[in-house]
């Protein structure tokens, strides 16, 4: 029996997991749960690290109390794209800002005036959205340059907090590819690019991959923990990366794709790079996966984030079950939107914004919580099935399954209207992939598992997971949805 520390820390909610290794099987526990360090000061939105450090020591206090077993280890993941600037003397420069701050508005064009957008894809293989770090270092280059000039180390999040545990600077690739600045051909930043943001001395912090030991905690946490041995572990330290590492049916290269299911849908498949004119005319994205050289080559969709809107403006009278009841029965209405259309970004009513667009391409708006339940499900899955035939398009694949994992897999409706969409086997599951894929990370590096491949047969048979198969012809309501697009 092996165990391992997990910690998942999302935008809005973190959690540490103990999990157990055992019969080839991985049991897991949550032990410490933490939330509300997203913060709005002086006109900023940013992060604060003092309460996220604080709380992860809180929960590992407490588990220390009631689990006097030494030499476990713990790796960590986060969100993507945000960081840390340390001065000489390792202090903090100003404050971790959010990528959901509005200082990199207008930044994109700003910088293709310097170097054209084709190039940077061309360069990092990764698609544009405004928050890129890219962004918000030129944004940092303008508006304080005196930070820059200031700032001897920089770290990602979750490379801070291992910081924090360790003493050790050592930034992990999979979240570093998320910056905009990583040369995808070299694995290492791109020269051209730091350039634009002035502050190449992101090169002197150390770069790792998943799988890699950082080391046991300092002394001083050590002191603080009551322990003396507590390995930290590089998972995929960027969660998304993490989710994918747990996906049970990727064995086979191009045999399956993925959909990673919450407030976003991210889909796609583990492939090699691939970079082309169409790729990037498709907005598709090249983020490093846990395997060496291995691309999450991926498509980000408005997911669910249409439905926890819709359902917070009916004052969250309506629990997700009870929606999904209330859409099924809504046999006649048929209405659909095109999810990533930028309206639905952030609107000030998601209500009134989809029945605008309803209206405004002839379609009868909805007029019930349940209504709106069947047309987010229904332009989901087609968008689903849309987003696959491009994988497949671009990969030059015959995609034969699709995984969805995450929170979102417990959606029963969803999953079987995405397998008569798209015309293919679904498996949904597990539920919690992104702690999993931490976890397998953790034992591969301890030598617990031997590959990625094994941790994904454990993973399959340690969850509870759900086949599908198409039930439904849906070719002309699909081909309804095409002509939004």
């Amino acid at each position: 029996m092996e165990k391992y520390l997990a910690v998942d820390i999302g935008a809005s909610s973190g959690r540490i997991f103990e999990a157990v290794l055992i019969n080839k099987k991985i049991e897991l526990k949550e032990i410490y749960r933490f939330d509300e360090y997203l913060k709005y000061e002086e006109n900023t939105y940013f992060w604060d690290i003092e309460k996220i450090y604080g709380s992860i020591m809180s929960g590992l206090k407490k588990y220390f109390k009631e689990n006097r077993q030494e030499d476990l280890s713990i790796g960590i993941d986060t969100w993507g794209v945000d960081f840390i600037l340390l001065d000489s003397n390792d202090k903090i420069l100003g404050r971790p800002v959010s990528y959901r701050d509005s200082r990199t508005n207008g930044m994109m064009e700003k910088v293709f005036g310097i170097l054209a957008k084709e190039k940077i894809y061309e360069k990092t293989g990764i698609q544009f959205m405004e928050f890129n770090t890219l962004f918000q270092l030129y944004s940092l280059k303008l508006k304080d340059k005196s930070l820059l000039e200031k700032a001897e180390t920089f770290l990602m999040i979750p490379d801070y907090l291992n910081y924090l545990l360790t003493g050790k600077k050592i930034n992990e690739i999979t979240n570093v590819s998320t910056t905009q600045m990583m040369n995808y051909k070299t694995g290492f930043w791109d020269d051209e690019i730091l350039k634009i943001t002035g502050f190449e001395k992101i090169k002197n912090t150390k770069l790792g991959k998943a799988g890699d030991i950082v080391g046991n905690i300092s002394s001083e946490v050590q002191k603080e923990l009551g322990i003396k041995r507590l390995n930290v572990i590089l998972p995929g330290t960027h969660d998304t990366a993490s989710a994918i590492a747990a996906v049970p049916h990727l064995e086979k290269e191009g045999t399956a794709a993925y959909i990673s299911s919450g407030t976003w849908s991210l889909m796609g498949i583990e492939s090699d790079y691939i970079i082309s004119e169409k790729s990037y005319e498709l907005n598709f994205t090249n983020e490093a996966s846990v395997i060496e050289k291995k691309s999450r080559f991926l498509k980000n969709i408005m997911g669910l984030w249409l439905i926890q809107r819709v359902k917070k403006e009916y004052n969250d009278e309506f629990s997700f079950s009870e929606i999904v009841k209330l859409a099924k029965e809504e046999k006649e209405f048929i209405s659909l939107i095109n999810p990533n259309n930028e309206r639905f970004l952030n609107p000030e009513s998601m209500k009134d914004a989809i029945c605008d667009y309803c209206i405004e391409t002839n379609q009868k708006a909805p007029e019930n919580i349940g209504q709106f339940g069947k047309l987010i499900f229904y332009s989901l899955a087609f968008l689903y099935a849309k987003t696959l035939k491009e994988l497949e398009e671009l990969s030059g694949l015959k995609i034969k399954g699709l995984n969805i994992i995450g929170g979102g897999s417990q959606n029963e409706y969803l999953n079987q209207l995405t397998s008569d969409a798209a015309e293919i086997s679904v498996i949904a599951g597990p539920v919690e992939a992104t702690v999993l894929g931490n976890v397998t990370m953790q034992a591969y590096a301890k030598g617990g598992i031997k590959s990625i491949e094994e941790g994904r047969k454990i993973i399959r048979d340690s969850s509870g997971l759900k086949k599908y198969r198409p039930e439904k012809n849906l070719k002309e309501l699909y081909s309804n949805f095409l002509k939004l697009c």
